[in-house]
């Protein structure tokens, strides 16, 4: 039902049909589960419908878009606008976000954009003190990893069933997470380290922590070995 949902607002925002797309845009971000993805593409998909509504924003350009984001000025719309821009024309651009702009979340989401294009070209990017050189050829989407889905099913077996919208809260951490790790995707030995971060993290987050102790306990999780997160502090 939400995939099919999911292609009528696809169709409506490839026909460029924004005022029928938001209303549906907003009751599907008002669900308390989304799978894995559609609270992202729901996202752009509303900067989307908001960027056109904004007649300073209507034309900009590749280099206004690849200015802003090492700028850092409105990062997310730019993302958006460069969608529709054949990025293997932009390859200099690209490298000097990944050499300036410090944010790995936005780093993150443009390297999922090169993903997406098939951009076959070798790109450098610095991150935590190790120099990374990848091609997004041959590089995984984060919803694609073994670590991501295995991750993604260790919050589905804790929450799915009694907290529907904490389980939505730790799979959009998961996101995040995942794409500030970009272009090192998570692996298995992932899974326990940042699943368990994940999840301690959103329970502190809603004031569960006797929830916490309870997983914890349950499951002989050993605090000392939950990796520290990059996109929320778990210590």
């Amino acid at each position: 039902m939400m995939d099919e949902f999911k292609a009528k607002i696809d169709a409506l925002m490839k026909n460029k049909e924004y005022k029928q797309a938001l209303p549906l845009i907003e009751s599907e971000l008002a669900q308390p589960y989304l799978p894995a993805g559609f609270y992202e593409q729901y996202m752009a998909y509303k900067l989307e419908i908001k960027a056109s509504q904004s007649p300073s924003s209507k034309s900009i350009d590749a280099k206004g878009c690849f200015k802003m984001l090492v700028e850092q000025d409105n990062p997310l719309l730019a993302l958006s606008h460069l969608e529709q821009y054949a990025l293997i024309n932009h390859k200099d651009a690209i490298q000097q976000v990944f050499t300036q702009n410090s944010d790995d979340l936005i780093c993150g989401l443009l390297i999922e954009l090169l993903i997406q294009q098939q951009i076959n070209h070798t790109f450098v990017i610095h991150k935590d003190s190790l120099r990374i050189e990848f091609n997004p050829v041959y590089v995984m989407s984060v919803y694609e990893s073994d670590g991501y889905k295995a991750i993604e099913t260790l919050i589905s077996e804790h929450f799915e069933n009694d907290n529907p919208s904490v389980m939505m809260m730790a799979n959009q951490l998961l996101v995040s997470e995942s794409l500030m790790r970009q272009p090192l995707a998570l692996d298995e030995f992932d899974v326990y380290p940042i699943g368990y971060s994940i999840i301690k993290a959103v329970l502190l987050a809603v004031n569960d922590e006797d929830l916490w102790q309870s997983i914890k306990n349950e499951h002989n999780i050993d605090e000392t070995m939950i990796e520290k997160l990059k996109s929320f502090s778990t210590h």
